[in-house]
């Protein structure tokens, strides 16, 4: 099932994507919800962020690459700001104190139900969902503070979208970064050093997980981009998020 979040006659709506056309429904987040009247063509709406997290976590160090050559002994996690989110579509807006910004393209686990101290066989039962994310940072602020906080804390560094993907296996799926329609980056999520679950367990032994809450997984890799790129997230099985720098 493909959930998502449009604005149609200046009106934000939950829908779910069956082919090209999108149907109305309830808010996921607050239990099962049917298909319900067509509100038009995928063409036809514009598309928003699929969620409005009142947390967004990320992993760190979650791939083996780099710095990253073996598992850390718990999941490196650090906060990203929610007003750092945008949607599909809206420009990622390239901080005038920076002189080098990178993407960093990931799976994303949306929640769907209150989690809290949940053991990792159970974890995923949790979750809503999965979509694409890119988890923008200011490098140069990142080597210079030895700090998350200015470097990804941005607003606009956080894209999410298009849509929330439930079925899907996120430990067996691959992610592509392009620019400019070249592939810069890219891997599998079989290669995560904490899997989904696992990730979700150990966060929800520290806080409660909301429903809407969302965990970004890692990356596979990272690039460099510029002001006048478009950046593309493609994850198989969900579809492609689109970003331009500006």
């Amino acid at each position: 099932m493909k959930h998502l979040r449009f604005l149609k006659d200046n009106q934000v709506h939950y829908g779910m994507l069956d082919g090209e056309i999108v149907y109305h429904c309830e808010s996921p987040f607050k239990g099962p919800s049917g298909k319900g009247k067509p509100a038009g063509l995928l063409k036809e709406v514009k598309i928003l962020s699929p969620c409005d997290p009142t947390k967004i976590i990320c992993a760190a160090k979650n791939y083996p690459w780099g710095e990253n050559p073996s598992k850390s002994p718990r999941p490196v996690l650090f906060f990203k700001p929610p007003s750092s989110v945008i949607g599909p579509g809206e420009n990622i807006v390239y901080p005038s104190s920076s002189q080098h910004l990178i993407f960093e393209s990931e799976l994303v686990v949306v929640m769907g139900k209150a989690a809290r101290n949940v053991p990792s066989k159970d974890a995923l039962k949790y979750v809503l969902g999965y979509t694409c994310g890119n988890d923008v940072t200011a490098y140069d602020f990142i080597q210079r503070d030895n700090s998350t906080f200015y470097g990804k804390s941005f607003d606009t560094f956080c894209p999410l979208g298009p849509l929330i993907e439930t079925d899907l296996d996120p430990d067996d799926t691959t992610i592509a970064c392009r620019v400019n329609g070249t592939v810069q980056a890219g891997g599998s999520t079989k290669n995560k050093y904490y899997s989904c679950a696992e990730l979700v367990s150990s966060i929800s032994e520290i806080m409660t997980l909301l429903p809407g809450d969302i965990i970004m997984t890692g990356t596979p890799d990272i690039g460099t981009i510029n002001r006048g790129d478009l950046v593309e997230v493609d994850i198989d099985g969900i579809g492609v998020l689109r970003n331009r720098v500006v």
